[in-house]
């Protein structure tokens, strides 16, 4: 008859095994309640050993091994192939808009390029930019206010009329520029 001490061994390799195996073969969670299930019942087989002081010592060691394990999972696996394309690195510091330079923009007026629901695009100081509004929608080309920078998105308000000011042009935008700046006086003369 087989010890209830290698019972609890080959529970306890079974588990570990598995749990690698999860690791590698995406299974919605069915591996890891499966080594679940074979890690208790190594810890339970433990128990029911005769000298109950090594059943505990066998139970204590165990739990001990698998924080260890998965601090040390937790270490590796993000360098592991599986891990870079699950969660691919962090940008880098040069690859990320400063936070400074959205902080300029506070207290800003612009408009809203796109419908915000409560997402959406605004224009301000002719830069395009991400923005989230207060919760309430705001209909494009509505005059917004920058009052708050959250991460890498500015919050806008809606502008109420006795704040609006006009928002800036752009100077490379042709259609925003009155026609008399764009030089075609003679296009309404008669082709006859």
């Amino acid at each position: 008859m087989i010890s209830p001490l290698m019972i609890a061994v080959i529970l306890l390799a079974v588990g570990l095994a598995v749990i690698v195996l999860e690791l590698f073969v995406p299974s919605g969670g069915i591996l890891a309640v499966v080594a679940a299930a074979a890690i208790v019942g190594s810890v339970i087989a433990a128990l029911m050993h005769e000298d109950r002081s090594l059943g505990m010592t066998f139970a204590v060691a165990e739990v001990a091994a698998i924080i260890g394990g998965l601090f040390l999972i937790v270490k590796w696996w993000p360098n592991s192939s599986i891990g870079r394309r699950i969660a691919p690195e962090l940008p880098r510091e040069d690859e990320i808009l400063p936070e400074n330079e959205l902080k300029k923009l506070v207290g800003k007026v612009g408009y809203a390029k796109s419908m915000m629901l409560p997402s959406g695009a605004v224009v301000v100081e002719g830069r395009t930019v991400n923005a989230v509004s207060e919760g309430m929608a705001i209909d494009a080309g509505e005059a917004v206010k920058v009052i708050e920078v959250r991460g890498n998105r500015i919050v806008v308000r809606k502008v109420e009329i006795a704040e609006q000011k006009q928002p800036q042009r752009r100077e490379d935008d042709l259609l925003s520029r009155p026609i008399e700046e764009l030089g075609l006086e003679g296009l309404g003369e008669s082709l006859t």
